[in-house]
């Protein structure tokens, strides 16, 4: 995490959502399979990330080793919607956000610009 948070320092980006599984198992050391579900880590320059994904996984993440904040959801519940509370409570400028370009659907995309106010997304590859 300390690279990817040095990484944004250097290239003046604001955060990073990082969701694809295999990037996800590299970050937190939990594999699952999210199906249509959303999961990720969001990283900052100067922040402690956090992970989202759906609350029946929660503890697995935990006892996997991922020591910061994990926010999880329960079906009925917009992620988006939580993940905008945890990013407002943390208070940053969000101009940019690093996303892999690859593997972020339109939506997803779409939804991540609504919770950052409109932030310009790069490739975090």
């Amino acid at each position: 995490m300390e690279h990817i948070s040095s990484w944004l320092r250097e290239k003046d980006i604001s955060a990073a959502f990082i969701h694809s599984k295999e990037n996800v198992f590299y970050l937190t050391h939990f594999y699952t399979e999210p199906h249509e579900r959303l999961m990720g880590v969001f990283a900052f320059q100067n922040e402690e990330p956090f992970f989202v994904c759906p609350l029946m996984e929660k503890s697995q993440a935990k006892e996997a080793g991922w020591a910061y904040d994990i926010i999880g959801y329960e079906d009925h519940e917009n992620p988006w919607d939580l993940i905008s509370a945890a990013l407002k409570k943390r208070n940053l400028p969000l101009a940019k956000v690093a996303v892999e370009k690859e593997a972020i659907s339109l939506s997803r995309a779409d939804m991540l610009r609504a919770v950052t106010n409109g932030a310009e997304l790069v490739s975090a590859e």
